[in-house]
């Protein structure tokens, strides 16, 4: 699962060096020799932005909802048990003989 997780971590990346410095020469100049800080300045105005939207973020543990309509909830629902107690076998033949 490691090599998928760093799929996330990779495709981004490589996008990224793909495209980002012909964005920022479109954006800051061809020859600007001050891009680089105005993209640190960038990256730190929008943490300050995502910190001030981690404020709007609720917990669902805060949220006050009466018993009647989790049970309501519930019924809704059902807990299905599984089909069977033993552990699946890398095989995958299970209850044969």
């Amino acid at each position: 699962y490691m090599g998928i997780f760093n799929f996330f971590i990779v495709i981004p990346e490589i996008i990224a060096s793909l495209f980002f410095g012909r964005i920022i020469r479109g954006i800051f100049g061809e020859n600007n020799p001050t891009a680089p800080l105005y993209v640190v300045m960038a990256g730190g105005a929008f943490m300050m932005i995502a910190a001030a939207l981690v404020l709007r973020v609720q917990d669902v543990a805060d949220l006050d909802v009466p018993e009647k309509k989790v049970l309501a909830a519930d019924s809704h629902e059902p807990l299905i048990p599984p089909l069977t107690a033993q552990p699946v076998p890398s095989t995958g033949l299970i209850d044969k003989e």
